[in-house]
């Protein structure tokens, strides 16, 4: 039996407390000291308790919450909430208690092991109720360290450590078609379980097109799919993989993770122009499959490491993307360092999540209160990033790139050779400065012209090893990438360096700017670092920039995250190829993809993890043999057809069946264009405003939605390529769960809520579509009715109708009382649940 709850025992034992003063003032005579009943006794009856149960996370070597349970003085201060954790004669205003009696998972405490028994939770009450007798020799602990420690234990939490090494399971079965399926069968045949039939050709083609390029398959790979003999999964894979729709589809996904906006939020929510241009490195990324490795660099310091390489400066618009507050000049210089503060929190709390699955952001005001990250380890990435600025500026192509690499190095090349003349510091200057000046500078190099004259080849000649490597690497840059359409002299919005000064960052208390203490010099997660500072990084950052433009802060950072050995390599792996399961399967292996942290999930197959992650890094960080693994499996396409009772694994966190899952926002819009054949596949470039209604654009934002809209092949791009307005939510977009790009989301929450049907129902763009969608069967099947709804069938829900389908559409073509009976019927079918739903 439960018992009590603590506040009932703590309103009980003052009430009884109460009772029996009044009983013993009215009633008993007075006694002495000797004669009364013991009272609670600290080092015997209450220390033992924060030993046993506190002592871990409140003691000498971690402080949680900012308090400390071995310390009177701490445990009587007001910790990082805000709160007290023990207020002598208060119990009901004491936090400590509150927290014991919580049902809160996120505070109940102690969190990590069985709550306190009623026997101990009585004795802090009356202690705390009878003023909290503390005496000096109650301290266990001399030591005044009031900041959180990382431990050895903290190192071995499972998503810290390295990546082990795994061997898939022997298993004999015919299932198996990759190592996915033997980790996955074994723990199905663990766990008594079988996997399921695998799934028709019809539903496994479906499926795949819009789990990989996020479109249905046309008619005529619809017509294929129903002759099983003519399907070929395995060739389609690839056809998919290789589609430039794949970009398109993977982008939309990583763009939740980054907070992904056209506009800066906030109150003003001014407009971006440019930002899209970010959007477009990332659909060309995963195109081209860069290198995850290389990916992730490229968005932390792409303008330093390879500032010769559009994509790369692009890239950095990542950390440009999240929400930026404005305020006058004359603003007060505590808002303005307040604003300031909250957009590199931004920058630092979506890094650690997109990248590290870890929820950085908890450490601004306090410890993290679950993992081991110290605020002083959040203040230390805050200053990697605090010389970072955002600015629209152009993309540099890589042949201007090239051009002032060859003028500086033939410039040096000619101070070398004025270096050894004998001649003047005038004639020096005006060498140097070339001919064509005044006469002085005339006659100078008319004087030793030819002592300083060289052409390219001699150049070439002169330049070292490593400058020859550069050159090379510059012309087949500028060869390749710059002179290309698509890579235009364009304005993009990016973070850069102005200086190679470091700004200063103060670690401050509660996270207040009001209240700033010592000065934090840029670093990394301590539980993440083995073996290597942050400055070796930052040394091996600056042998690989130019570090006269910027400190080499972020690339020092970026060398960092993807160091397997030494660095945040490992959690790197695992949360992208767990970010790639998700997509595909619904839930990842670790259902909380942006917290890897010790609140987040235990994985369900953890050597499978492991093993993905270490292909991955084998596979040298190419994403599409994941993909093409995952696409490959037994374990992909099995069907949803359960084996045996639906009781052995109800939530499938097994896989032993296909879940169906509801599409994603961007890709109802995109099917019903798809089906429409209205659908412009055009790729990258600014972004489109369709239609809104004008009762959905209440914004105080400056820059407006347009309201004179007649919609044409311009709006009806992929939905990828709609502006993104953070004060203008686009109102199908946000009907069917697209995410708040305020902050990362790693993880959509699909809804179900009368809206959605609504929308299908009444919004006129898709009414138009649904139009347009029976104006184009008409143009390929004439007159044929019979023909007509099969088509309308295969283009919308992917499948030929049945005959019973087939009788009941014609019936409704011929009795229906609408100006065009077929786009009656295209609009039904855009309204079912098939339509919105993949098996």
């Amino acid at each position: 039996m439960i018992g009590l709850p603590t506040r009932h025992l703590i309103e009980s034992t003052i009430s009884t407390s109460t009772l029996l003063i009044v009983v013993f003032v009215i009633f008993t005579p007075t006694t002495s000291a000797d004669e009364r009943s013991p009272i609670l006794d600290f080092t015997r009856d209450v220390q033992p308790i924060f030993i046993k149960h506190c002592a871990k996370c409140h003691g000498a070597q971690k402080q949680r919450g900012g308090f400390r349970l071995d310390d009177r003085e701490s445990a009587f201060s007001e910790a990082d909430s805000g709160s007290i954790p023990i207020v002598p004669g208060r119990p009901e205003e004491s936090e400590l208690l509150r927290r014991i009696d919580s049902n809160d998972d996120s505070e109940w405490m102690p969190p990590d092991g069985p709550r306190l028994s009623q026997t101990d939770t009585k004795v802090l009450i009356e202690w705390i109720a009878s003023n909290a007798m503390w005496p000096d020799s109650g301290d266990p602990s001399t030591d005044d360290h009031s900041e959180l420690t990382v431990t050895d234990e903290d190192l071995q939490f499972w998503s810290f450590l390295p990546i082990r090494d795994v061997t898939p399971p022997r298993i004999d079965s015919d299932w198996i078609r990759n190592p996915i399926d033997a980790f996955i069968l074994d723990c199905m045949r663990s766990n008594g379980l079988q996997p399921s039939p695998r799934a028709s050709s019809l539903t496994l083609g479906r499926r795949m097109h819009f789990d990989v390029i996020g479109l249905p398959p046309n008619e005529e790979r619809v017509i294929t799919s129903e002759s099983p003999e003519n399907f070929d999964a395995d060739t389609l894979v690839e056809s998919l993989l290789s589609s430039k729709h794949f970009g398109e589809r993977w982008a939309r996904h990583w763009l939740d993770v980054a907070r992904y906006a056209d506009s800066n939020g906030y109150e003003n929510d001014l407009d971006r122009p440019h930002a899209y241009q970010y959007r477009d490195f990332v659909i060309r990324a995963f195109n081209e499959d860069l290198p995850f490795d290389k990916f992730v660099r490229w968005q932390i310091a792409g303008d330093e490491l390879q500032p010769e390489i559009p994509s790369a400066v692009a890239a950095t618009g990542f950390l440009a993307a999240g929400p930026l507050n404005r305020c006058a000049a004359t603003a007060p210089a505590e808002v303005i360092l307040g604003i300031r503060y909250d957009e590199l929190d931004d920058i630092v709390s979506t890094t650690s999540q997109a990248f590290l699955g870890l929820t950085l952001g908890c450490a601004r005001c306090h410890d993290h209160k679950f993992d081991a990250i110290p605020t002083r380890d959040y203040y230390r990435m805050i200053a990697t990033f605090a010389s970072s600025q955002r600015q629209d500026s152009s993309l540099i192509r890589a042949r201007r790139e090239l051009d002032l690499w060859q003028k500086q190095s033939k410039r040096k090349l000619l101070l070398e050779k004025i270096a050894g003349l004998d001649c003047t510091e005038d004639e020096a200057k005006w060498l140097a400065a070339g001919p064509g000046n005044p006469a002085e500078s005339k006659r100078a190099f008319e004087k030793f012209g030819e002592d300083i004259a060289f052409n390219d080849k001699q150049w070439r000649a002169w330049l070292p090893d490593q400058g020859r490597k550069r050159l090379n690497q510059l012309e087949t840059t500028a060869k390749s990438k710059s002179e290309t359409a698509d890579w235009k002299l364009q304005p993009a919005l990016l973070v850069t360096e102005l200086s190679n000064k470091p700004s200063e960052v103060r670690l401050l208390k509660r996270g207040d700017v009001g209240l700033p203490m010592d000065l934090t010099p840029p670093g990394f997660l301590s539980v993440l670092s083995r073996g290597r500072s942050f400055n070796d990084y930052h040394s091996m950052a600056l042998n690989r920039i130019d570090g006269s433009k910027s400190t080499g802060n972020r690339s020092a950072l970026a060398l960092w995250l993807t160091d397997v050995d030494h660095g945040a390599g490992p959690l790197v792996a695992r949360v992208i190829v767990n970010r790639i399961w998700h997509h595909y399967f619904s839930t990842g292996i670790v259902d909380t993809p942006n917290d890897f942290g010790v609140q987040g999930g235990q994985p369900s197959h953890p050597e499978l993890l492991e093993w993905l992650s270490a292909e991955l890094i084998r596979n040298d960080w190419k994403l599409k043999p994941i993909h093409r693994l995952i696409l490959g499996s037994n374990t992909y396409r099995q069907s949803s057809q359960r084996v045996g009772s639906a009781d052995a694994d109800p939530t499938n966190r097994w896989l032993s069946y296909r879940k169906s899952k509801r599409l994603d926002s961007e890709a109802v819009r995109d099917a019903i264009l798809a089906a429409s054949g209205r659908l412009n596949r055009e790729l990258y470039g600014s972004a489109i405003r369709p239609y809104i209604p004008v009762s959905a654009m209440a914004t105080r934002s400056r820059d407006k939605w347009p309201t004179d809209i007649e919609e044409g092949a311009e709006h009806w791009r992929r939905s990828l390529y709609i502006f993104v307005k953070r004060s203008i939510r686009f109102p199908m977009m946000e009907a069917f769960d697209a995410p708040d790009p305020t902050a990362s989301c790693g993880r959509r929450v699909p809804t179900t809520v009368p809206v959605q049907a609504l929308t299908l129902l009444n919004n006129p763009s898709i009414r138009g579509a649904a139009r347009g969608f029976a104006a184009s069967i008409r143009s390929h099947s004439v007159n044929d009715t019979r023909a007509q709804v099969a088509s309308a069938f295969r283009r919308s829900l992917g499948r030929p109708p049945t005959e019973i389908e087939t009788e009941l559409a014609i019936e409704l073509l011929s009795q229906s009382e609408g100006d065009d009976p077929l786009a009656d019927l295209c609009h039904a079918l855009i309204m079912c649940n098939e339509f919105v739903y993949v098996e």
